[in-house]
């Protein structure tokens, strides 16, 4: 089964709550979601337009990403930033209706914010693998980054299965 991540713009979160936009993907992130999942989806919405840039274009015109186009009716004035989360969730929504993609989300932060109008308490068990596996740098091309992914691709599943 392939996999996919939902991607958001760079932000960082304010300490009296809220969010700050800081521009589009890191280029290091994009780069690790690139090498670990298969397909990738930066969300627009149509209030607050954030491009994904040149990195982001070449991964669609490669059917690597895609860009979901999320309609929001009005916007409150302490919604701005909370447009791309709230983006991101029904992006998910929306791929995960498909039964041969498994889809994941991440934030350019350590703390997940998941809106409270999508967010549903449960169980789960998180855990990061310092200096495991090497990122590939903001500097390396991506498309150096898609080869090495298609050469190696046997050992990406093999680590997937052992994760799983």
């Amino acid at each position: 089964m392939e996999r996919g991540i939902i991607i958001t713009p760079n932000y960082k979160v304010l300490d009296g709550g809220g969010l700050r936009l800081a521009g589009g993907v890191e280029a290091v992130n994009l780069r690790k979601y690139l090498l670990f999942w298969d397909k990738i989806d930066y969300p627009v919405n149509n209030m607050i337009h954030i491009g994904g840039g040149p990195d982001i274009e070449f991964l669609i015109q490669e059917g690597i990403a895609t860009s979901t186009e999320v309609r929001f009716q009005r916007m409150e004035a302490h919604e701005n930033g909370l447009l791309f989360l709230a983006s991101q969730m029904v992006a998910f929504e929306q791929n995960n209706q498909s039964k041969d993609k498994e889809w994941s989300i991440a934030q350019p932060t350590e703390r997940l914010i998941v809106p409270q109008e999508y967010s549903k308490r449960q169980g789960c068990l998180e855990f990061e693998l310092y200096n495991a596996v090497q990122i590939p740098t903001a500097d390396v091309p991506l498309p150096e980054v898609v080869e090495f992914k298609i050469r190696r691709n046997a050992e990406l599943l093999a680590l997937r299965d052992s994760m799983d």
